[in-house]
C-alpha cells in the first residue's frame, strides 16, 4: 500500500534509512527528480530538484495497519502522513507508472 510522507528536506536519506529499519527491507520509496543546469560563476552547476516538492511516495504492505502508521508519524524527519491514501491506491498507482 502506498502512502504520501511530508518531510524535512535536509533529511531524505535519514528518512529512508529509518523507515527501511522499521519496516524491512521491502520497503520502496519514489521521488521524482529532475536535473538541471544553472550558471554560476561562469560556470555550469548541475542541480537535482524534486519535482513533488518536501512530499514522496512509499509503499509497504504493513501500511494498512493504523497502529504501525501512529508509530511512524513520531519519527524525527517526517512532518506528516497525508490522509486520504487509502481511498486513492488507483490513482497514486497510475501517477508513478507514468
Amino acid at each position: 500500500m502506498w502512502t504520501v510522507i511530508k518531510f524535512n528536506n535536509n533529511y531524505s536519506e535519514i528518512l529512508k534509512q529509518k523507515l527501511v529499519e522499521k519496516l524491512g527491507e521491502d520497503t520502496k520509496f519514489y521521488l521524482p527528480k529532475i536535473k538541471i543546469k544553472k550558471l554560476r560563476n561562469n560556470k555550469y552547476v548541475n542541480k537535482d530538484l524534486s519535482l513533488m516538492g518536501n512530499y514522496f511516495f512509499c509503499f509497504n504492505d504493513k501500511f494498512q495497519n493504523l497502529k504501525i502508521l501512529e508509530g511512524l508519524k513520531y519519527l524525527k524527519c517526517i512532518n506528516y502522513f497525508l490522509a486520504g491514501y487509502m481511498n486513492s491506491q488507483t490513482e497514486i498507482n497510475n501517477f508513478i507508472s507514468k
